[in-house]
């Protein structure tokens, strides 16, 4: 994932570096602005994969912000492997009666982890909380939405500058917006469940579609926000404690209740 995060720094970098050649005081704007993004980004993935856990046969290591901590695995008494405490958390108990929390959020492939330790301490988190064979169905949401009816008015700013506007910053901003467009489609996904399946599709890219066992999913659940800036989120974990979290922009309260309808215990 850090590649990914790289790879997009330098693209912005890149563009920065062409608009420099053929400089005009008319595209400073737009150099400033790409380099800072590029900068931002490469920030961003630093922190993110800047903290890491490993285990061996005797040890659980954690590094976070160049600072180690080092736990025996002799003295875990408990592990809850299975989102206890909020989706893609974990939550270790020991004899000593303190307790470590790891969230997925913090530390990059913590499934690796619990899967190591679940051989070593016994766990009941391996029970599915689905019921099998379910009823099929569809759930699209509501597309028109608050939500989507900003996004339609950011596309339409956008195009408006990149065809009426003369200078290079008015065609660059609206450049930006059809970007960001493209970028909104992480909100919406929808979902549906197929011949013991559940699928995953988008309303923006119509080519996307995940498909994922019903009997390899340990939990499904909502994440909700305070906020209405974002989107809620179905969170799915499967057997091999993946935590996978897709955000659902055009979703109501019935929407959700129809998509969970016979399919938690």
């Amino acid at each position: 994932m850090i590649v990914l995060y790289v790879a997009i720094s330098f693209f912005f970098f890149s563009i920065g570096v062409f608009l420099l050649k053929d400089f005009n005081v008319d595209d400073i704007l737009g150099v400033v602005f790409l380099f800072a993004t590029a900068i931002m980004i490469l920030i961003f993935a630093v922190r993110k994969h800047f903290n890491y856990i490993y285990a061996d046969h005797n040890r659980l290591i954690l590094v976070k912000r160049s600072k180690k901590e080092m736990y025996w695995v002799k003295d875990i008494q408990k592990i809850h492997l299975n989102s206890i405490e909020g989706n893609g958390v974990m939550k270790v108990d020991f004899v000593t009666k303190e307790s470590l929390f790891l969230d997925e959020n913090i530390y990059v492939d913590l499934w690796k982890i619990k899967k190591i330790l679940e051989k070593k301490i016994r766990t009941k988190d391996r029970k599915s909380k689905i019921f099998k064979n379910p009823s099929n169905r569809r759930v699209l949401g509501s597309i028109v939405n608050h939500f989507s009816l900003v996004v339609a008015l950011i596309v339409f700013y956008g195009l408006l500058l990149v065809i009426k506007s003369n200078s290079f910053q008015g065609q660059f901003i609206g450049v930006i917006c059809l970007v960001c467009f493209c970028f909104t489609g992480v909100f919406f996904f929808y979902f549906s469940i197929e011949n013991n399946c559940l699928i995953v599709q988008n309303h923006m890219y119509f080519w996307y579609k995940k498909k994922y066992s019903l009997t390899n999913i340990l939990n499904l659940s909502l994440e909700h926000y305070q906020s209405d800036v974002y989107a809620e989120k179905l969170v799915i974990t499967t057997k091999e404690y993946k935590t996978i979290k897709y955000l659902a922009a055009s979703y109501r309260r019935k929407d959700w209740r129809l998509f969970f309808k016979d399919l938690i215990r």
